[in-house]
């Protein structure tokens, strides 16, 4: 995908959002396995308009990881985010 060039190079990334279903070869989970290789402590936010469970069933996400279903508001976002970045 587009973000991985980004991911590789960016000096410093304090959270990755993604949704869990994208177009491509690969799907968030996998973006986000390897945003966790180049940013182990950093926090990750999962969305999608599936349940997790249809997406990822039974999978643990990871530490320092949280989810916000679709459609959200700008007001749950702001709090999911907040949140999960003062997790870390």
């Amino acid at each position: 995908t587009a973000a991985i060039p980004f991911i590789e190079t960016s000096p410093r990334i304090d959270l990755l959002f993604t949704d869990m279903v994208l177009t491509g070869s690969l799907n968030g989970r996998q973006l986000a396995d390897i945003f966790r290789q180049r940013w182990p402590d950093a926090a990750v936010l999962f969305t999608t308009g599936y349940m997790p469970n249809a997406v990822f069933p039974g999978e643990d996400l990871g530490h320092n990881t949280a989810f916000i279903s679709k459609p959200f508001s700008a007001t749950d976002l702001a709090e999911t985010l907040r949140r999960t970045l003062n997790k870390g």
